[in-house]
Parts: C-alpha cells; sequence; structure tokens
C-alpha cells in the first residue's frame, strides 16, 4: 500500500509525495500513524537539528546553483552585446529561460529533500565536499511495500542546470558544483519515477537552455576570430583559382550592393590584373562588376592559360642540386599541385607527354636521373606502357621525402668532388658539382628576399623603381641606406666585397654596379668643339662555312662634347641554354639584321660548359688585312625573358669578346620620353654585357611581329619571338659611342655576282636539273601510293620523313600567337573585318573545317596547331593574305622539318618566256587558289589544325578548325600541288589534244601559265580545252587574257582578267600586264622596262644595287647596262673594296 500526499510548489504546481517514495508528515493524515513511530519520536530532537541542518545546506546549494546559472547567463549576454541590435528578440527570450531554470533548480532542491527525509542516510555534498549524514532505523512496516532502494543512502547529483538523476545503488550524490552531464549508465529509480508531463516539461526547459548555450558559444568564438585578410591579385595565373575563391567566400557571397563589390575587386586586384579590370570602373556597377570578373577569367583564368603557366613553371630554370633538398621538397610539391590542378581542369595532357617528362627530369639532380631511368624500364615491363607523370609525381615525392628524412637523409647526398674553402665566399656563390650534369657559378636567390625600396620579393638589381631612377639619384639612394656599391647588399663596403665583378661601363673598371656608374657631364660654356675619333682594329669573326671570308667593319667614334644623338640598337634580354642541357644563362643579344651568321662570347660558352669543334678561319676586314683565327662552333637554345617560346641556334661561333657597348642598351627612362612607346616594358637582367649576336641565318629569331612607330627621328620598338627591343635614336647625350658591326659572308656576294653575269650568257639557260635525290624519291612514292581523285579534286598524303611524326601538342604556342593577333585586329576595325572575311571564307569554300567536340583531344592520332598570320602589299591593300606558319616551332621542331620538301617540278622561268614568244598569239592565265584546291588525307588533317573565333569575336574562347587543303606555307606544298596538275593532265591524256597536255606539262610556272600559239583559232580552242582539262582535277584557270581579242573574246567575262572584263574589245586598247615579273604591253604583244632612279652610293656596291635592280632575264637591255658592267669589272679587277668610293675616271664614266 502507498500513501499519497499533495503538497504546493513555489509556482503553484501539484506534486505527489510518492515521486519520492516516501510519505510526508506534515500532511495532517493522523489515522496513518502507527505505534511503532514513538522510535522515531525518541530521537526527535537529533531529528530536527539535522533537518534543520540539512535543510539550511540544501537551500544554499539551491541559491548556489541559481546563482552560477545565473552567472553563465550572464557570461553569455555579456558576449551577445556586440550583437544586441540584431539579437535583441533572442536575448529576452533567454533571459525568461534563465528564470525559469533557476525556479526548477530550487524546485527540485526542495522536491528532493523533503522525499529523503525518511530514508536511511541522506548525504547532501555541498560546495566544500562536506558530507552529513542522517541515520533513520530500517522502517517495519508491511503495508509500507518500498521496493526503490532509494531509502538505503541517498547520493543526490546537481548539474547546473539540469534536473538530478538517482542512482540505483547505494547513494545518490548531490554535488551543486559539477557541470558535465548525468551519468546514462543509471538507471532511474522505478518507484521513484515523476509525472511524466512534469518531466517532459523540465527535459525540454533544460534541453533550449543547453541548445542556448552551445550557439552563444558559438557565436562568441567566430567574434574572437582574427580577422580574415583577402588576398590580393597581381595577374599571376596559377593564384587566379585562390584568389577568385577567397573573393568569392568573402565579398561576392555578401549583401553588399554592387558597387562596393566591384571597388572591393579594383582595391584587391594589383599590377596586370587591376588594369585589365580598370576600364570597368566606368560602367554601371552590375555591367562593371560582372565584366570585371569576365575579363580576369579571360586572361588569367583561362584553362589553357594556367595550364601553360603550371608547364612553363615546372619545365623552366636551372636543375635542382643535389645538396638542395629543400628545393626538391618544393619541386615535388608543385609537381602533385600541377597535376591535380590539371586534372581536374582535364588538361593533364599538357604534361602528360615523352618530351615534357624528359625536360621535367633534366631539372632534378644527376643521382635521380639515373635512378629515374631505372624507373622507367621497371614500368615498361611490369606494365607494358610509357611512364606518365603520375609516375614521375610518385617518384620525386619518394626522393624528396628520402632526402628530407631527419634521421637518414644525409645520407641519400651524394659527396661534392669539389671543396670551397674560402670562408669568405658565401654559400650562395658556390656551385656543387655532379656526375653527368653541367653546372656554373651562381648567386641564389635567398628564400626570403625583400627589396629594400619598395618591399617587394627580389633583389635591388631586379627593382624597377630603382631603375627607373637617375644614376645620380640611384647612387645617393645606396649611400643613404649604406648598401655596398657593387652587390647593392648592406653590412659591408666595396672594397672588402666578395663578389668579383667590376663595372661593365667601357672605359670603367672600378669595384661598382653599372647601375650607380655616374656620367660625368661637361658644361655648356666649358664645350670644346674638339673630335676624337678612334678607330678600334677589325677583330677576327667566324664566317658561316669553313673556308668562306668574312668581312667585319668594327668602328668605333668617342665624342667628346655637347648635342650628339644617342642611339639604341636591338638588344633583348634572353635565356641561353645547351640543348638538351638544363642550366640556363641570362644575359643580352643583339639581333644583328647585317650579319650572316650567329656569334657568342667565348665566356659564354665557357659558363655553360660547352666544347664544340675547332676550326680555323680566314678572316677579312675592309681595312684589306687578312687574320687567321681560330674559333669554335656550338649550338645554342634560347628565348625571351617574358617569352616563352625558343629558338634554336644551330651553328653559333665563338669570339673572345663582341664589341658592342652597353651605351646602344636601351633603358626604361629611354622609352618614357617618348609617347609612342607608352606602357612598353623592357626587362632587364643583372648581366649587362651583350654577350650573344643573332644574324640573319635564324629569321624566326629576327623576323619582326609587332612594330611600334612614331614620328620622323623618333625610335621605333619592334617585338620579335625573343621579346620587345628598341631601336634608332634616344635623345640627346654627352658621350656618345657608335659602334657599326657588319658581318657578312664575301663568298656569299661573290656567288651572287657570278650568277649576274651569267644573265647575259647562254650558260643561264642551259638545263642544269639535276637527278632526284632519295628523299625527292621517296616523296614521290608516298604521294603515287596516295593519290586519288575525290569530290573532283586530287587527294595527296603529306610526305612526312617517319610516320607518325615527332610533334608535341603545341596548342599553347598557337593560343599566344592567336592573342597577338588579335590584339592587333582590335587596334584596326576594318583590318579586323577583312581578316574575319578571310578566315570564313576558308570555311564556305571548305578549305578548312571545325573540328568536332569528340575529336578536340584525340588519344591515338598527332595533334599539330599551325599559328597563322596576315600579309599584304602596300600597295594593294585591300588584299589581304593568310598564311599559315608551318616553321613555327614547338620543343625544338616544326612541322616543315618533319616534312619532306618534294623535288622541284616547276618549270624553268626563263623556258617559260621563251616559249611565250614563240609563236604569234600569246595567252596567259591564272590557276585560282592553287594550294588550296589539292586535299590532304582524313587521317593528316589533325597535324593541320588552327584556332579562330567564332564570327571573329575574340572575347568567346577560340574553336578549333583544321585544314582539308595542303595550305600555303609548307615547304612541301609548291611540288604537291605541281604533281597534282600535272597528274590531271597524264590522266586525262587520252580526252584531249597532245598540245593541250603539253601545255601543262612546259608552259606552266607555279600557277601562272603562258602560251603562244601560231593562229586565232588555235588560241580559241586551246583556251577551251585548258580550261575542260584543269577542271576535271579542281582546278580553275581565271584572269584570262591575249594578245588577240578574238581569243579573249571567246572566254567568258568573269574569267579574264579585271582591267580586261569592262574593255570594248573592238575599239579600246588592251592593258600593259604583268607577266612572270615583265611588263607586258598586251596591245602591242611586247615586253618593256620601267625603271625608278633611286640614290644609291657612288661605290661598287652602289652601282651593281642599280645594275641588279633591273629586271631583264632575256638579256633584251644588255647593250644599255653594258658600259655600267664594264665599270662593275674594271673595279673587280682592281680589288675595290665594295664600300669604297669610285675613282675620279669610273665616276666620270658612271655619272655620263
Amino acid at each position: 500500500m502507498s500513501t499519497t500526499e499533495t503538497g504546493t510548489s513555489r509556482h503553484g504546481e501539484s506534486r505527489s509525495a510518492s515521486e519520492h517514495g516516501a510519505t510526508s508528515d506534515t500532511g495532517g493524515h493522523d489515522d496513518l500513524i502507527r505505534p511503532q513511530d514513538s522510535v522515531s519520536q525518541c530521537r526527535s530532537k537529533v531529528s530536527r537539528t539535522s533537518t534543520s541542518v540539512t535543510g539550511a545546506r540544501v537551500k544554499a546549494a539551491a541559491r548556489k546553483v541559481a546563482l552560477e546559472a545565473e552567472a553563465a547567463m550572464l557570461h553569455q549576454l555579456q558576449a551577445l552585446e556586440d550583437e544586441e541590435l540584431k539579437l535583441h528578440q533572442r536575448k529576452r527570450h533567454l533571459a525568461l529561460q534563465t528564470k525559469l531554470a533557476m525556479a526548477e533548480a530550487e524546485e527540485a532542491v526542495y522536491a528532493l529533500n523533503d522525499s529523503n527525509e525518511h530514508c536511511d542516510t541522506f548525504s547532501v555534498h555541498a560546495s566544500n565536499n562536506s558530507e552529513v549524514q542522517i541515520a533513520t532505523p530500517p522502517q517495519s512496516t508491511p503495508e509500507v511495500v518500498d521496493t526503490s532502494p532509494a531509502c538505503q543512502t541517498t547520493k543526490l547529483e546537481f548539474d547546473g542546470m539540469k534536473e538530478p538523476d538517482t542512482k540505483p545503488e547505494a547513494e545518490t550524490t548531490v554535488d551543486p558544483n559539477k557541470t558535465s552531464e548525468p551519468d546514462k549508465t543509471v538507471d532511474p529509480v522505478k518507484t521513484a519515477e515523476p509525472d511524466s508531463a512534469h518531466k517532459n516539461s523540465e527535459t525540454t526547459v533544460l534541453e533550449l537552455v543547453q541548445q542556448g548555450q552551445k550557439q552563444q558559444q558559438r557565436l562568441l568564438e567566430v567574434i574572437q576570430l582574427p580577422k580574415a585578410e583577402l588576398l590580393t591579385y597581381d595577374g599571376d595565373p596559377l593564384q587566379y583559382w585562390a584568389f577568385i575563391r577567397s573573393f568569392e567566400n568573402s565579398v561576392d557571397n555578401s549583401n553588399l550592393e554592387d558597387s562596393a563589390k566591384l571597388i572591393r575587386l579594383l582595391q584587391y586586384c594589383t599590377g596586370k590584373a587591376k588594369k585589365v579590370i580598370q576600364c570597368c570602373s566606368v560602367m554601371q556597377p552590375l555591367e562593371g562588376y560582372k565584366r570585371a570578373k569576365a575579363l580576369l577569367k579571360e586572361r588569367f583564368g583561362n584553362n589553357y592559360t594556367i595550364a601553360e603557366a603550371w608547364v612553363n613553371k615546372l619545365t623552366e630554370g636551372s636543375s635542382i642540386s643535389p645538396h638542395d633538398k629543400k628545393a626538391l621538397r618544393e619541386y615535388a610539391d608543385d609537381l602533385k599541385t600541377c597535376r591535380e590542378t590539371l586534372n581536374a581542369m582535364g588538361y593533364i595532357q599538357e604534361v602528360n607527354t615523352q618530351t615534357v617528362l624528359v625536360t621535367l627530369i633534366e631539372k632534378l639532380p644527376s643521382y635521380l636521373r639515373n635512378r629515374w631511368i631505372k624507373q622507367v624500364r621497371v614500368i615498361r615491363k611490369k606494365n607494358d606502357r610509357s611512364p606518365q607523370i603520375g609516375d614521375l609525381v610518385e617518384f620525386v615525392e619518394d626522393a624528396a621525402e628520402e632526402a628530407n628524412d631527419p634521421v637518414y637523409g644525409a645520407l641519400s647526398k651524394p659527396k661534392d668532388r669539389y671543396v670551397v674553402t674560402n670562408k669568405n665566399v658565401p654559400k650562395s656563390s658556390v656551385s656543387r658539382y655532379s656526375k653527368g650534369s653541367y653546372t656554373m657559378m651562381t648567386n641564389a636567390k635567398p628564400g626570403n628576399m625583400t627589396c629594400v625600396l619598395c618591399n617587394g620579393s627580389h633583389t635591388l638589381f631586379g627593382c624597377t623603381e630603382f631603375k627607373s631612377k637617375k644614376p645620380e639619384d640611384r647612387f645617393e639612394f645606396a649611400r643613404a641606406t649604406k648598401l655596398c656599391y657593387n652587390c647593392l647588399r648592406p653590412g659591408h663596403m666595396s672594397n672588402s666585397c666578395t663578389l668579383n665583378r667590376v663595372c661593365s661601363v667601357a672605359g670603367c673598371g672600378k669595384k661598382h654596379t653599372k647601375f650607380l656608374h655616374r656620367i660625368k657631364t661637361i658644361p655648356v660654356g666649358q664645350f670644346t668643339p674638339r673630335t676624337e675619333v678612334t678607330t678600334a682594329p677589325a677583330e677576327p669573326a667566324a664566317s658561316v662555312q669553313s673556308g668562306f671570308t668574312d668581312t667585319e667593319v668594327d668602328t668605333s667614334c668617342n665624342v667628346t662634347g655637347v648635342g650628339v644623338m644617342g642611339v639604341a640598337l636591338p638588344i633583348v634580354p634572353v635565356k641561353v641554354k645547351a640543348k638538351g642541357s638544363g642550366v640556363c644563362i641570362d644575359t643580352y643579344a643583339l639581333l644583328d639584321s647585317g650579319s650572316t651568321s650567329t656569334f657568342c662570347t667565348e665566356e659564354l660558352a665557357k659558363r655553360l660548359k660547352l666544347c664544340g669543334q675547332q676550326q680555323q678561319l680566314s678572316l677579312t676586314t675592309l681595312a684589306g688585312a687578312n687574320v687567321q683565327t681560330a674559333t669554335t662552333v656550338i649550338s645554342l637554345t634560347v628565348s625571351g625573358i617574358d617569352c616563352k617560346q625558343p629558338v634554336e641556334l644551330p651553328l653559333v661561333y665563338t669570339r673572345r669578346e663582341l664589341p658592342i657597348h652597353d651605351a646602344n642598351l636601351a633603358k626604361q627612362e629611354d622609352i618614357e620620353k617618348w609617347p609612342h612607346l607608352q606602357g612598353l616594358k623592357l626587362p632587364q637582367v643583372d648581366k649587362g654585357r651583350v654577350q650573344l649576336l643573332i644574324g640573319q641565318d635564324v629569321p624566326e629569331a629576327l623576323m619582326p611581329l609587332e612594330v611600334k612607330k612614331g614620328e620622323r627621328n623618333a625610335p621605333y620598338a619592334t617585338r620579335t619571338e625573343l621579346g620587345w627591343s628598341l631601336n634608332g635614336p634616344l635623345g640627346m647625350a654627352n658621350k656618345h659611342t657608335a659602334t657599326s658591326n657588319f658581318i657578312a659572308a664575301d663568298d656569299s656576294l661573290e656567288r651572287q655576282l657570278k650568277m649576274f653575269w651569267k644573265l647575259d650568257t647562254t650558260d643561264s639557260i642551259h638545263d642544269d636539273t639535276k637527278g632526284m635525290s632519295v628523299k625527292d624519291k621517296q616523296a614521290i612514292a608516298i604521294w603515287e601510293e596516295s593519290v586519288r581523285l575525290t569530290d573532283g579534286h586530287y587527294e595527296l598524303a603529306i610526305p612526312f620523313k617517319n610516320y607518325p611524326p615527332h610533334l608535341v601538342d603545341n596548342r599553347t604556342v598557337a593560343e599566344r600567337r592567336l592573342f597577338s593577333l588579335g590584339k592587333r585586329l582590335q587596334r584596326d576595325t576594318l583590318l579586323h573585318a577583312k581578316y574575319t572575311e578571310g578566315m570564313q571564307d576558308l570555311i564556305n569554300n571548305g578549305y578548312g573545317e571545325s573540328v568536332p567536340e569528340e575529336e578536340v583531344h584525340p588519344s591515338n592520332s598527332t595533334v599539330w596547331y599551325l599559328p597563322h598570320h596576315l600579309v599584304y602589299h602596300p600597295k594593294k591593300p585591300d588584299k589581304v593574305c593568310i598564311v599559315f606558319d608551318c616553321a613555327s616551332k614547338h620543343v625544338g621542331t616544326s612541322l616543315n622539318d618533319e616534312v619532306l620538301s618534294g623535288p622541284d617540278l616547276t618549270n624553268k622561268l626563263l623556258g617559260v618566256l621563251l616559249r611565250f614568244r614563240q609563236e604569234t598569239v600569246a595567252l596567259m592565265a591564272d590557276v585560282q587558289a592553287m594550294f588550296h584546291q589539292v586535299k590532304v588525307t582524313h587521317e593528316e588533317r589533325d597535324v593541320l589544325r588552327y584556332l579562330w573565333w567564332s564570327d571573329g569575336d575574340s572575347s568567346r574562347q577560340p574553336s578549333v578548325y583544321r585544314m582539308t587543303v595542303h595550305p600555303f606555307g609548307g615547304t612541301w606544298s609548291p611540288s604537291c600541288c605541281t604533281f597534282a596538275l600535272q597528274r590531271t593532265a597524264e590522266d586525262n591524256r587520252a580526252d584531249f589534244q597532245p598540245d593541250t597536255v603539253d601545255t601543262v606539262m612546259r608552259n606552266f610556272y607555279v600557277d601562272d601559265c603562258l602560251k603562244s600559239v601560231a593562229s586565232e583559232e588555235k588560241g580559241i580552242q586551246l583556251a577551251q580545252e585548258l580550261r575542260s582539262l584543269l577542271a576535271r582535277g579542281g582546278f580553275r584557270l581565271t584572269k584570262w587574257v591575249s594578245s588577240n581579242p578574238q581569243v579573249l573574246a571567246s572566254i567568258p567575262i568573269e574569267e579574264r582578267v579585271k582591267d580586261v572584263k569592262e574593255l570594248d574589245l573592238n575599239y579600246e586598247a588592251l592593258p600593259t600586264e604583268s607577266a612572270l615579273g615583265m611588263q607586258w604591253d598586251v596591245e602591242l604583244d611586247c615586253f618593256g622596262y620601267k625603271i625608278s632612279p633611286s640614290d644609291k652610293p657612288l661605290t661598287r656596291r652602289g652601282i651593281l644595287s642599280v645594275c641588279s635592280s633591273i629586271y631583264d632575264p632575256h638579256g633584251f637591255v644588255s647593250p644599255f647596262t653594258l658600259r655600267a658592267k664594264v665599270i662593275i669589272q674594271d673595279l673587280c679587277r682592281r680589288k675595290l673594296g665594295w664600300d669604297e668610293s669610285l675613282p675620279s675616271e669610273h665616276l666620270n664614266s658612271w655619272q655620263q
């Protein structure tokens, strides 16, 4: 039987005394008191005392719990003060929950105290951990069945704001200081189970309090976090995605206005990136913000740009020292990051080629290169495949972990072969030599470089702001900051500097850097009108081939005075390395269009550890002295500082020194003086001397890609594959050193003169055609095997030297060239429209086709992209010719290098002209777009790919196209197309007159047909048959003209030459047309000569130039030019120099 007593809590809630498994003695139910209760009454005094003490302690503990809860809430409220405006409603709700929790905590203490008054032992753990136990005799009333163990020893645990749980064991502990959650393993007292509704209410309140505490704690932690600094972006493609993600998370996803977002974007972009989006600040905020992000992605976030940047970062630079374990670890990290990035972008194929892998391996120390060779053998033998970038990444990571092992890493380092004992030499200037690798003395860049002027991550030598200062200002800055005048570093003076270098300015030689060399100016009043001219003796220079005689003119004039004009030579900073080596040296190169060969200093060859073939050459200067000199022939690879396209220098001759003065090297301050050169940046290198001279034997290095010109007498800038260079007068200078370098092969000039004399002899019309070489026969065999007629056109294979060709995907080169072309076209809208029309005509006429999306990245075929550019004649501005650059190189080769040029099937020009004058009636025609009429096999079209924007819109991503015909620009195309033209005649010989077939075989010079017949009837018949015959091969004869009006009238008007279409053939005279360079008067049927007099120097060279400018393959005007040629012969007998003035007797004869 159980007895229930109803009590009222502080909040008016009814609670049952049975919740605690005991009967209250204050309920007034006297009929339930038994006689056995007298035992307890004997001890009522002790009980009242204990109860009083216990009650006081319980109240104190409850009050403490309430205060602690209130303190916790106040702490949270204090943390929310900073967010008071946003969290006002939540704070009021939390305050109510706090008061409710305090009341519940006090109520729980009182209820537990009442329920346990009749237990055997009641223990309360107060804050001082003291325990008061009240012992009561066991209950003997049989009617009261109490199965709960709560009346044995009860210990209550107070969990801050939680309802106390009851342990089923001996006691329940009340610990008001404990703030952890209740023990989940303790089962509740079944007979003491509270009312379910009340329990759920208390649990809900406590859970809400807990959730509020956790949420407030998180808010507090967020508020206390340090402020996140946004990354800045300078245009580095490798950092594009890191910046964009940071900006999107911090700014783009916020509730800021578009104008504020645009301002933030401009604020966090610097350098090139800021320059690109600067134009967006004038747009509407929404449009400007979207356009700015699009421009950044287009310029720096393009997938191809990022892929190329990764490839360049990993493949450029010198090899890693065997002892530099930090560099090896960084290289391994870069490789892994590159692989993951390109793999995520879908451009892993950019580095997953054997050529690129070999370049990557070259950067490793020699001992790792040897290990890789063994690893490659294992991969091929085990997996039956070639190694891939993933294999290399794993290999380099393992090697980096071995080298950086804290215990055994030192065992993997190879021993030094050379030991430096000089303690004064810094470690950064000493190179470690390893077997099988080229090394050099270098100054390694410290990891924490900081410019003392602009705080940038570079040395003072690489600081643009420092270089832009005047020499006097640079000197004052070095003196004020107490820098060494030699190495520009603090801590020592120049006299104790260990850097073994002196000023490179000619005539100085002092121990300071050239950047601090100050030019002493002479006041105008002290000017002495005296000129000192010193002519330096000509120094021997190597010739193009062994046995040739070269002429070199080295003239140095030192003029002291005021008002002398400074002149810049086309000097560019370049990176030079030996072919196949990872050692790279920065220096300057002169692009000398007056030299027929390429030279470098012996010092440069020595630094590159190159030993070439020794040659003894005989050199002749204009002074007439023959000098025997020894030279070395080497091969180099050169690229611009900011241009990644390498240029091969197959034949380079060493010289002790190149007589090129630093005064002819343009500085950045020189550019800033001229408005048309604003924005042009010229990179600088620490080594200021010119150690390389590139001549006309490497045309791809000298070919101008872009020219910036100003007014008369202003310098102009030229961009080549090696970068920008400045040419021409720079302004006034106090000291001027004039240098003229002319290096030419006299043997070549003499051979030209010999051919010039041959034009007057019968030898010039002699057929000296040689028999076909083995390679020519190989090309013909390829065409004979592959030729077929498809859709009315002949289809011929590209005559590769080896199949498949050794070509590596060069899309990055084509994209760079296309981007450069796009900038040029944007400056000229009319030219852009014509170029776009020309590209569209290729597609419309079937000469090109779009590459399907699924074939853009083929897995089993060779891919090559052809850069293209425009060519137009200044006298024909309306005609734009699109030329595909088949000579563009990538990884040391080009498409032309991999293809056989084929035999020369073209008829001799003089023979065609003579047969043209043989009969009475002359006819002339032209094959329309001859090269585009011969198809390429479908399997080989992927090596003729090109990039272009859809509709000419350069703001879009370029699309991939490919040629379906043999392009104009391929070395094999002339021979291939002539083969197809003649094959058309041979295949249809049985259907046409022999004279028609013979005309195709003997009267064509490339695409020009010149023929003469005996009568008007034969001319009409021949014209009709020629058109029908060539149409069978897809060739269209157009631009017809004839000396006979009736023959011309038989030809459709649309097929006639432009100047004849509108003529009345019965009354109007026929015009003059060009016939293979000759001026053909069609009306009179005779050749004429149009000579434009020009001022030439009165020297042997000038007279030869005038005579050779007259195009006379027949020799018709020889009687008039004979006197001039006699003068040239006499000058040759006297061995007069090419540029020496004429003697008086010859001068009078020439002027007559």
